[in-house]
Parts: C-alpha cells; structure tokens; sequence
C-alpha cells in the first residue's frame, strides 16, 4: 500500500513538472512589479518659485536618493533638473518677449505665462523605480497645455525600462491593445478613432508602474480631444 502511494505521488509530481515546463513564461519584471519589496532609495523634493508681472513658476523637482551607485544617481538627478530648468527656461524668455511686444504695442492687460512641473512617484519596489513628471504651461489662448513624462528605471542595472522590456511580444501587446479598445468602446465620443491597433504605438511608447499594473497613456489630442483629458489605459500584471 505504502508503494502504490508513492507512485502516485511521483506521477503527480512529474505532472505538474510538466505543467509548469509547458506553461508561458512569466516576464520577470511583472514579477518585480507585483511582489518586490520596498527599495531602499527614495525620492525628494527640490522646489523652485520665480513669481512677477510676467511670470509664475512653481517646479518641483524629484531627487533621487539612497540608490548605491552615486554616479549615477548623480548624473539622472542632473538630467532631470536641466530638463526642468530647460522647460521654465523657455517660459521666461517666451514670457519676456511677449512683454516686450505688448509694451512696445502699447496693448494692455498682459497675462502673465504660468509654468508648472510637478511630479509623483508610482511604483518604488522590486529594484524599481516609475515616477511621472507633469509639466503644465499656459502662454495666452483658449487653456493651456499639460506634458506627462514617465521615468522607469530599473535601479539594480542602471537602466531605463522601455515598454517593449514589459511587452516584448506581440500577443503581450494584443492584451494592452484589448484593454485600450475595451474602454473606447465604453465611450466612442472621447476617442477620435473607432479603434486601436499595434501599430498605432509610439516608437518611445509612454508608460509608468504602480502597484501591481501598468500603465500607458496618450499625449493630449493624440488618440482624443483636449477635454478628454490624458488618456491612460492600465494592464494588471498577471
């Protein structure tokens, strides 16, 4: 009897070697996303305020800080802040051109420009690290405009994630494809297209990760109109 219960325990074993020998594969980093503990590093905040008759700015601007590799945290922190500092920049001297126009044209009420950057971090486990930067701007007209720029890095090689590093194959994209059509179809009138395929993703496909998910999104008036908003789409990791 003692026999016959080993044999069938064996089989089984060997049953579901063989399952999990025949089953796909799952992407490690979804494993990260999902189940990674809490990284060590952590991100602060720089702020920066300029405020007169042409211009308010408010930056606040993440620093990145605890990841063991001080070059290159030093070097990624450096290239956030310029991309800051270029963005508020341009707003100025746009700012200060236009003031000029409206003096030398004796115009009056000047508006003054507004530049915002804001960021928050979404995902901060398993070596990872997503955070979104919002860069806002109104320069005259209707509304002003907002950018959304994700930073995915990988914190154990030093490397940015690209959304192929998440969705490498092709049936990986028809799963964010169906997602992305599932919440056209709830409401058609937000879209300025019937429908999503794989070719419509960016060369530089934008996303961020959070707990458990990622997600993609859209530039304004890329696949919608300004009042819909940003549009995002979010994938739960399997």
């Amino acid at each position: 009897m003692k026999r016959k219960i080993t044999i069938v325990m064996l089989v089984g074993l060997i049953a579901s070697l063989s399952l999990a020998a025949c089953a796909e594969p799952v992407n490690p980093y979804w494993l990260r996303i999902r189940d990674g503990f809490p990284n060590q590093a952590t991100v602060l905040e720089q702020v920066y305020e300029k405020e007169d008759d042409t211009v308010y700015i408010r930056a606040s601007i993440p620093r990145i800080w605890g990841v063991g590799n001080l070059e290159w945290q030093d070097r990624v922190n450096r290239e956030i802040a310029e991309g800051v500092n270029a963005f508020v920049d341009d707003i100025v001297d746009s700012a200060a051109e236009a003031k000029a126009m409206f003096e030398q044209e004796e115009w009056d009420h000047f508006i003054p420009y507004v530049g915002q950057v804001d960021y928050d971090v979404k995902l901060n486990r398993g070596g990872l690290l997503s955070l979104t930067l919002t860069f806002y701007q109104y320069t005259g007209g209707a509304h002003g405009m907002t950018h959304v720029e994700a930073l995915n890095f990988d914190l154990t090689t030093g490397y940015s994630l690209e959304f192929d590093d998440l969705f490498p194959t092709d049936s990986d994209k028809e799963m964010v494809v169906a997602v992305i059509n599932e919440q056209i179809s709830q409401s058609p009138e937000w879209f300025f297209i019937p429908e999503f395929d794989q070719s419509m993703f960016q060369p530089e496909q934008s996303f961020y990760l959070q707990e458990g998910e990622v997600v993609t999104y859209f530039s304004l008036y890329e696949i919608s109109p300004y009042a819909a908003g940003i549009p995002e789409f979010t994938i739960s990791v399997p």
